[in-house]
């Protein structure tokens, strides 16, 4: 590789489109800076999570626990919100009698908001990590690796992310089209 190239490679820093400032958007754009990656969440949400109908309670499993050790700090802020589940308590056919079910081993348990709120806390904290609120990406459209996306339309308060290109789930790559707020 050529200094010509290695200097190129070094100016154009790959930047990330995360649609979702849920707990995987809010993860992923914490794991993707600890790599010096930076992103930018579109959350449709003008506020932060609010106790509603999908406030439930989350589990940390091997998986989601292992994830969340990798980001300095992070666990252990969690494990002082959450609770740590040693049993579920049933009613097994409506009879009014429950029992209880023990969880082994034990998992540390936290309400959605409240994971949320503590992984923005780091997630604000980082350089590289750019939450706009209020916005929504309302197409995708194929792309190849020569074209730049283009962003249509953008909350008029804050500047247009910069993307490359969003990558979806099922591998294919795509770019935005429009971006509303």
């Amino acid at each position: 590789m050529s200094l010509r190239q290695k200097e190129k490679m070094s100016i154009e820093e790959p930047t990330v489109l995360i649609s979702g400032g849920g707990p995987a958007g809010l993860l992923t754009a914490l794991l993707l800076a600890q790599h010096s990656i930076p992103s930018t969440i579109i959350e449709k949400s003008a506020e932060a999570d609010e106790w509603n109908s999908r406030s439930y309670s989350i589990s940390m499993k091997d998986n989601g626990r292992l994830a969340l050790q990798t980001v300095p700090g992070v666990w252990e802020a969690i494990t002082e919100a959450a609770m740590l589940r040693t049993g579920i308590h049933i009613t097994p056919n409506n009879e009014g009698k429950q029992m209880k079910l023990p969880v082994v081993p034990a998992q540390y348990s936290i309400a959605r908001p409240l994971l949320i709120q503590c992984l923005e806390s780091f997630a604000s904290d980082s350089e590289r990590i750019t939450i706009q609120r209020g916005v929504t990406v309302v197409g995708l459209s194929p792309t190849t690796t020569n074209t730049s996306p283009s962003v249509d339309e953008y909350d008029a308060n804050e500047q247009p992310p910069q993307v490359v290109q969003v990558k979806l789930s099922d591998g294919t790559t795509k770019s935005v089209t429009h971006v509303i707020g």
